[in-house]
């Protein structure tokens, strides 16, 4: 067949002009008209949802500023009257991106601001206005709630820095030396053997930084010293051998680094120690407690950053000076070993007191000892004779060989990188800004969070929670995090002995004594909390912990009328926790707290737990003759209730869906729905008729597992993989190795 050449050409680029045309349409013109829809549509305060997704978010407008907030839960519905499900607007999920998320929530007439994390979790941002900026917030992005909503929220730990593990300084010289290795001075380690990120818990320290006020007190046992030598410590910064000479060689350190430090420099004394305090051997200079002592006699001690107890004995006897970081205090000593002889000595060119005094007050501080006890080397690490951590310069004979060691002046002392790393003077991750002025300290990967872990695991790190799928897709590898921080005073370690009072509250016609014996029964009765402690103990050692728990239970106790229940609202505003601590003195004694609330009418109540305060809180009702919900009968819903808010405490997330997104897949639980159904956290199974309709029951507790996902949570699994399981780990979920 001949081909026409004119007008396949023609037709050709007709053809081109069209799709050109097409594609200008969708990439401009078609986002311009959704922009216009957006606009069109939504209005402040509006609740809208992608049409792919389930998550519904309420709209704010500021200007030409749009924000949005997740409700995580469909219950906030029914906090507000304006709120229904009737009103929400399906958009396109191009219009939903143009609004910036927010977490930050206050109450009306409550100048607190809180962020609520995924778990529902409500944390107040305990900062200034200033801190508020600094850390990344803006004001705009705060939603204010009703009272209602702000008291759904369980309450975690305040957010006021940075994520903290149990690191006792800014940085360990064991991460660039070989600790290991019998070799003086310590090889060099590898670069890839140094972690990229650690975290800092600087209560373990005093920050070398700002002002700080140190008392000294001078103590002795028998005789006094001497005043013209008393006078010496206490001179001026002009004299070598006195404290404020120390205190001024480290702010002049500091100011070499760029770091603003200013020491002030307060004496109390002389005062005789009391008789058990008296030292009379070197036993007795490292187990006598001479703090305890200052702290007893001066009151005046709460003012002071660092307490220094210097101890005089007009008896030859050995001592040992030492620092406490954690406490803030260290200990000096002198003795008198002869007609006008002492040790150290106070003469003209000695400075061994004001070094002393400089080198203990680094240990404060965060900094290690550099000095090496034998021959070998005068330092343990690679780092400069002349270190005020360190301070041992060698001499050498005619033929080049090491005869001994002296100690130089302090002012000829220094602060050497390695020292000054550990202290934070130093920007160790590379950042710009000195690790001591880092609101995230050495963190090279920039993986330094807000807030604390809540619990050993987050299902998140292993599931893309921003996804619309249910139920959600894996992450890869490569997205999980290599080391976290965990807070368990957030939660209660799921191990060992723990003590649960059970308190039996009413408010206006008790329960009926039968029901109130079933959930007191023994474990064999499926339907008492006996049993659901068990249960929970039979899955501890499946997972080979050591769990035992015992729940004690109160008498049936009319609460006030403050705590009378009437409605759903009453439920959740309530603190009965408080009404039962304030009841029962004995509640101080116990892990768990649990009010049992009944009412004999027929109103909703809201079951939750609360981490932070330890306690959960349940609720029965009457709602018709000898009907009761849940039910007495022989199913386990109690019971089952217990062991999954139990399981909050311990760390647990729920992993149950409330509702289903149109046209999502009816599935009960978020994750792993054929695995999880079973799980304490969503104890949803599926259930097919015969027409393919899903729906969904409710196991028997006996049938209910702590399957790995919950496990992760609440420690019962070796995430880290080092041979221990997280709960009962030193060192939870570090893959990094580098919790010390």
């Amino acid at each position: 067949m001949k081909i026409n050449l004119k007008y396949f050409f023609k037709f050709f680029f007709s053809l081109l002009i069209v799709i050109v045309v097409f594609v200008f349409y969708l990439c401009f013109l078609n986002s311009e008209a959704q922009l216009l829809y957006a606009d069109d549509i939504i209005k402040d305060g509006d609740l809208i949802r992608a049409r792919s997704d389930h998550k519904v978010y309420i709209v704010k407008h500021i200007g030409d500023k749009k924000y949005k907030r997740h409700l995580t839960d469909p219950f906030i519905f029914n906090l507000y009257e304006h709120l229904t499900v009737y009103n929400i607007k399906n958009v396109p999920s191009v219009d939903l991106d143009l609004y910036q998320e927010s977490r930050l929530i206050k109450a009306t007439d409550d100048y607190r601001v809180f962020e609520v994390d995924q778990d529902g979790v409500k944390h107040w941002l305990n900062m200034t206005s200033e801190e508020f900026s600094d850390a990344g917030y803006q004001w705009d992005l705060v939603f204010t709630v009703n009272d209602l909503e702000l008291s759904f929220y369980s309450t975690g730990s305040d957010i006021t820095g940075p994520s903290v593990v149990n690191i006792r300084r800014f940085y360990q010289y064991c991460w660039e030396f070989d600790c290991s290795s019998s070799l003086r001075p310590r090889p060099k380690l590898d670069v890839l053997q140094i972690p990229s990120s650690v975290s800092i818990d600087k209560s373990q320290f005093l920050q070398a930084e700002g002002d700080i006020k140190i008392a000294v007190f001078f103590l002795y046992g028998y005789e006094s010293l001497p005043d013209e030598k008393l006078n010496i410590l206490k001179g001026s910064e002009a004299d070598i051998r006195s404290f404020n000479f120390a205190a001024k060689w480290f702010e002049d350190q500091a100011k070499i680094r760029n770091v603003d430090l200013n020491i002030a420099l307060d004496f109390f004394g002389q005062t005789k120690v009391s008789d058990e305090y008296v030292i009379n051997s070197y036993e007795d200079s490292t187990g006598k407690d001479l703090v305890k002592f200052v702290k007893d006699t001066f009151p005046e001690t709460e003012d002071y950053d660092v307490i220094v107890p210097f101890y005089y004995s007009s008896n030859d006897i050995s001592f040992v000076n030492h620092a406490s970081p954690g406490e803030r205090w260290f200990k000096v000593f002198s003795k008198k070993w002869g007609d006008g002889l002492f040790y150290p000595s106070f003469e003209p060119d000695e400075t061994i007191y004001s070094e002393t005094f400089a080198h203990e007050l680094a240990h404060i501080f965060g900094v290690n000892d550099h000095y090496n006890t034998s021959m070998k080397s005068a330092c343990s690490i690679d780092i400069s004779y002349y270190d005020v951590m360190c301070h041992r310069v060698p001499e050498y004979d005619g033929d080049g060989n090491v005869i001994g060691y002296f100690g130089p002046l302090l002012v000829d002392l220094i602060v050497d990188d390695i020292t000054a790393k550990e202290i934070g003077w130093y920007d160790i991750d590379g950042d710009g800004i000195l690790e001591i002025y880092d609101s995230c300290p050495f963190d090279k990967d920039n993986k330094c969070s807000k807030q604390t872990i809540a619990n050993f695991y987050n299902i998140c790190w292993d599931y893309d929670c921003t996804s619309s799928i249910l139920p959600r897709p894996k992450l890869a590898e490569s997205e999980k995090p290599l080391n976290v921080a965990v807070d368990d005073s957030k939660f209660l370690p799921a191990r060992g002995n723990i003590d649960i009072l059970v308190a039996f509250l009413y408010g206006y016609d008790s329960m009926p004594e039968e029901n109130i014996d079933i959930l007191k029964n023994e474990a064999a009765d499926i339907r008492s909390f006996k049993y659901a402690a068990k249960w929970f103990e039979n899955r501890a050692a499946q997972h080979r912990i050591n769990l035992d728990i015992n729940v004690a239970f109160t008498e049936q106790t009319k609460v006030s009328d403050a705590y009378i229940i009437d409605n759903l609202e009453d439920a959740l505003s309530a603190d009965l926790v408080k009404f039962v601590k304030d009841t029962f003195p004995e509640a101080a004694n116990y892990d768990v707290i649990v009010p049992f609330y009944y009412s004999s009418n027929d109103i909703s109540f809201q079951t939750y737990s609360q981490s932070s305060e330890k306690a959960f809180i349940m609720f029965s009702k009457k709602w018709g003759d000898e009907l009761f919900y849940p039910s007495f009968e022989y199913y386990s819903h109690y019971s089952e209730i217990f062991a999954h808010e139990l399981a909050h405490i311990f760390g647990a997330t729920d992993k149950y869906t409330d509702y289903i997104g149109e046209g999502q897949p009816q599935v009960g639980c978020w994750i792993e729905p054929s695995i999880v159904e079973y799980d304490i956290m969503c104890h949803r199974v599926a259930e097919y008729n015969d027409y393919g309709e899903v729906g969904f029951i409710t196991p028997l507790l006996e049938e209910l597992l702590v399957t790995s996902f919950t496990a992760k949570e609440i420690g019962w699994y070796d995430i880290d993989g080092d041979g221990v399981l997280e709960v009962v780990d030193a060192c939870p979920y570090d893959l990094l190795n580098t919790c010390f």
